[in-house]
């Protein structure tokens, strides 16, 4: 009984397996289908306003084929199009000849196909359109003996212009990436009796890539240079905190009896980075490079309490290091970066501050 169990079970998942992956023949009938083609001759990408149209040639047991599809996407919410190794003018019918693989994938909310060539000049070629699945057409002929086979909703179109996918070459693009990020911060070279550390939930927000240059000099790398904004809270737990004392800030004592809260030291920044960008793939990659920024606000809040009642000191124009610069390392793994940032600089203006170093590590997100 258990084996004849374990036997329907295994015929239940090979047929729901088989019916999620099409053939030329059969692809576009399901709600949820896939297909890929090895070693196609020819792949011929058609994108309109409304739709995507794709046509493959290849050969199966020595006879060649023509397959041919066009989703039925309404109303088209959105097209997303990435290509790597490879320029593309999308105003025109794109062909690959020699590609490894043609990949097709439909679903009720999306259609997809995608076309990698792997080697030296290997590329990756994906286009998504993102919409309720309706109508669908799909035509596979037997080009040797004439033979056809035509699902429902044929359209046929004229010819039309097409384009070859272009050897990658340099290029300038400028940008509009918004990346948000948020990190801890500690200090290094810390002075006196300055107490700076992460666990004390000293930390930073980003907004970078606001404006920016990106320099693709081959497909996998990439130099950047972007503008964005910085703001950094240096806390102090312990029993001192920050004092502004004329043009000084100084660490000195709570009152008698305080119940202490924090002290931190707030700097609003505007950022320059320039980070050379090496992508191992499309999901992969890390990054390197100086940041410059400039130092335009700071100010200090500190807050305690005395006998249950709530107090709190803030101080501005704190002459903090009008401009200053940071080293940073990122890892990429799209949509997510890992970032460390590191600045040999003092935060405050030397003999008007104590004396620390800026360091922090944390997450960047790209909108």
């Amino acid at each position: 009984m258990r084996r004849l169990l374990l036997t329907a079970l295994a015929a239940a998942l090979i047929t729901a397996i088989q019916a999620q992956s099409g053939s030329p023949e059969t692809f576009g009938l399901n709600a949820q289908d896939s297909m890929s083609i090895a070693s196609p001759q020819e792949v011929t990408i058609t994108r309109t306003d409304s739709q995507v149209e794709i046509a493959v040639k290849y050969v199966l047991d020595g006879t060649t084929n023509e397959w041919e599809y066009s989703p039925g996407i309404n109303p088209v919410q959105r097209t997303t199009i990435e290509a790597y190794g490879i320029n593309i003018d999308n105003g025109k019918p794109i062909v690959f000849t020699g590609a490894d693989m043609v990949t097709v994938i439909k679903t009720p909310e999306s259609f997809r196909a995608i076309v990698t060539k792997s080697g030296e000049e290997g590329y990756t070629y994906s286009i998504t359109q993102h919409g309720k699945s309706t109508l669908t057409a799909a035509v596979h002929r037997e080009t040797s003996n004439g033979w056809n086979f035509n699902i429902p909703f044929i359209e046929k179109t004229g010819k039309r212009e097409q384009s070859q996918p272009q050897k990658f070459r340099p290029n300038v693009n400028f940008t509009c990436t918004p990346t948000f990020g948020m990190g801890l911060v500690s200090a290094t070279g810390q002075a006196g009796d300055v107490d700076l550390s992460f666990s004390n939930g000293s930390f930073e927000f980003i907004l970078d890539r606001l404006i920016g240059i990106d320099y693709h000099m081959t497909p996998k790398q990439h130099v950047n240079f972007n503008f964005g904004l910085n703001w950094r809270n240096y806390r102090m737990l312990g029993d001192k905190r920050f004092i502004k004392e004329g043009n000084q800030v100084v660490t000195g004592d709570y009152p008698e009896g305080a119940n202490i809260k924090f002290s931190r030291i707030k700097i609003f920044s505007l950022t320059l980075a320039l980070t050379y960008d090496y992508h191992f793939s499309k999901h992969f990659g890390i990054g390197l490079g100086p940041v410059l920024c400039f130092n335009t606000g700071g100010n200090i809040k500190t807050r305690w309490s005395v006998d249950g009642q709530p107090d709190k000191d803030r101080q501005y124009n704190i002459r903090q290091n009008p401009v200053t610069v940071d080293f940073m390392g990122l890892v990429y793994t799209s949509p997510v970066a890992f970032y460390f940032k590191y600045s040999p600089c003092n935060v405050m203006t030397r003999d008007r501050g104590p004396e620390f170093r800026s360091m922090s590590a944390g997450v960047l997100l790209t909108f």
